[in-house]
């Protein structure tokens, strides 16, 4: 899939993800007040694990498969407030969006809006594209985001996925 590197709505600008976002990457995953049982608070605990998840998604770029992007405030662009990414799943057209803000920017709608506004940038270049989203039962915000931008629930999934050695229960959704 070809896709802009650069997405603009009201107040914000996704960008394609960049190596100096490490720091608000690391900073963010490791505050104590994200929660604990998602995957990248397992995944990414020093710099350079921050720097090689960012060198990947970078390299994934180029597969056409996984694209990442980082949500900046439009009034000052060093300012990462998150990040939303898109991975293909094995299903035709289906394409499995992921999204993290900041502690601090949280309550803003700032998620809502960079999800809107991705899925209808997509859209408008492929009608056909259906976008898949799972958010752990406990996690009340990004189900919260996901209703409110349009996805519509499915099912809950009790083996969601694998966090700390366990399983996470997870309601699945969709937006066509």
């Amino acid at each position: 899939m070809n896709i802009a590197e650069t997405i603009e709505s009201k107040r914000l600008v996704l960008r394609k993800i960049q190596i100096d976002d490490w720091s608000v990457l690391l900073s963010t995953i490791t505050d104590p007040s994200f929660p604990t049982d998602l995957p990248l608070k397992e995944r990414i605990v020093t710099h350079g694990d921050a720097q090689l998840f960012i060198l990947q998604r970078i390299a994934a770029w180029g597969t056409s498969n996984i694209f990442t992007w980082s949500i900046c405030l439009k009034k000052d662009l060093q300012i990462i407030v998150g990040q939303i990414s898109l991975t293909k799943r094995p299903e035709p057209n289906v394409w499995a969006v992921a999204f993290w803000v900041n502690h601090d920017h949280q309550k803003s709608g700032y998620a809502i809006e960079a999800l809107n506004q991705l899925t209808t940038f997509i859209k408008q270049k492929n009608e056909s594209i259906i976008f898949w989203a799972g958010a752990a039962i406990w996690n009340k915000g990004s189900n919260k985001v996901l209703k409110n931008s349009g996805f519509t629930f499915l099912q809950l999934k009790e083996d969601g996925y694998i966090c700390n050695g366990k399983q996470v229960p997870s309601n699945i959704y969709e937006k066509k």
